[in-house]
């Protein structure tokens, strides 16, 4: 049996999928901190949900639209998720994954 956890995050990737990211926005918790690590022009923290929406518009704005994201599986316990997921991106013609 899905654990509603991880329904709830499946459905999230579902929404953003279909560019419904009013209804991704939604999912989160309004104190929500979004993580990137390296040092990409997107690395860095995300601490609220208009920050959120402003690293999707930057991330979709360098990739030009070509974004796609593979969800292999979500995993739930208690209050934690993890979704195994493959992103692939192009920025400048150059593919990424």
């Amino acid at each position: 049996m899905i654990s509603p956890s991880a329904s709830i995050i499946r459905k999230v990737y579902e929404n953003f999928a279909k560019g419904d990211i009013p209804l991704v926005i939604e999912a989160f918790a309004p104190s929500i901190t979004w993580h990137v690590p390296g040092q990409s022009p997107i690395s860095g923290d995300y601490r609220d949900r208009d920050e959120i929406v402003g690293f999707f518009k930057h991330t979709l704005a360098l990739c030009g639209g070509i974004f796609a994201i593979e969800v292999h599986h979500v995993l739930s316990e208690e209050n934690v998720v993890v979704a195994l997921v493959t992103v692939k991106a192009e920025r400048n013609g150059l593919h990424g994954i």
